[in-house]
């Protein structure tokens, strides 16, 4: 048997039934991860009909936010991504622990972009369904640059919005599964990443993975000012934008100026594989993961 378990959120009672049976059967610590939190899911939401923030009363057994916090309050530690998510983890449940864990990417995993001098700029996005109110944050600035500049290519990955459907300077590529995701993300080729985010409650505690791979293959990022994206460092290792004018003049500057992309996509990539290393934060990992362990065999040993 494990010392300790692990589990990404659940948010249904059968699997939080489950997780509770081999933590009272086994005497085991049970650790959780989150990476944004469902209690604050947007009521435009494509996903806030499975969530239904309205209501934290699981009256039909539907509502997954209510088993998500059930989650919480079973589980002796929480790892997450950011302060703002720890933050409101403690005041859904004071006192609880958790751990801030940034995510990690592994430079390995990606082909490190070659900075192009001519040709066609393959600028990129990719997510699911539920961010279509975030791309409507880059809709206009999009199809401006696509007017503007003949040599430019937006691609999706993932989830296509409506209004690059019929634009035909706008490229779509359907997920594959994950043993196939990174060779397909490196084969688009990008040469610059866009991570846009409206700025409410549900998007500030999400994390700032989607940056962190941009940068991993070697290419400047313009993001959002939101939280998650607040370790961007402006003209250093990427862009943030807060209105349309921001997403145009700095998605302009990177398309115009190639020694610009290179020079932010050498920075981005040098931070992300020092800071953001999997051997790096695995030790860290080990510290919290023997902290429980220790404690719960104690724990049993009282028991006995």
């Amino acid at each position: 048997m494990s010392d300790v378990l692990v589990f990404s959120r659940f948010d249904n009672p059968n699997s939080l039934a489950v997780v509770s049976a081999i933590k009272s059967a086994y005497h085991v610590p049970v650790l959780m991860e989150m990476d944004d939190l469902p209690m604050e899911i947007n009521i435009d939401s494509p996903a806030f009909q499975q969530y239904r923030r309205d209501t934290m009363m699981s009256n039909s057994g539907a509502n997954a936010a209510y088993w998500s916090l059930k989650h919480i309050k079973l589980s002796d530690g929480v790892f997450t991504t950011n302060h703002y998510l720890k933050a409101k983890i403690q005041k859904l449940v004071p006192r609880k622990n958790v751990h801030i864990m940034p995510n990690c990417v592994d430079v390995k995993n990606f082909k490190k972009h070659k900075t192009k001098k001519t040709g066609l700029i393959n600028i990129g996005w990719m997510g699911g369904s539920n961010h279509t109110n975030d791309l409507e944050v880059i809709k206009e600035p999009i199809l401006y640059i696509l007017k503007k500049f003949p040599n430019v290519r937006f691609n999706t990955f993932g989830f296509q919005p409506e209004w690059t459907k019929q634009e035909k300077h706008c490229i779509h590529h359907t997920w594959v599964t994950f043993d196939k995701y990174y060779e397909k993300l490196n084969s688009i080729n990008l040469d610059i990443g866009v991570a846009p985010l409206v700025d409410n409650e549900f998007n500030r505690c999400k994390s700032n993975l989607r940056v962190l791979e941009y940068s991993a293959m070697g290419i400047p990022t313009v993001a959002s000012r939101v939280v998650p994206f607040q370790d961007i460092r402006p003209n250093i290792t990427g862009y943030l934008a807060k209105d349309k004018g921001e997403w145009v003049s700095h998605l302009s500057a990177l398309i115009t100026r190639s020694k610009l992309r290179e020079r932010i996509g050498n920075n981005a990539y040098n931070t992300v594989k020092r800071n953001n290393n999997p051997d790096k934060w695995a030790r860290y990992y080990h510290k919290i993961f023997n902290f429980y362990a220790v404690k719960y065999a104690r724990s049993a040993k009282d028991l006995s």
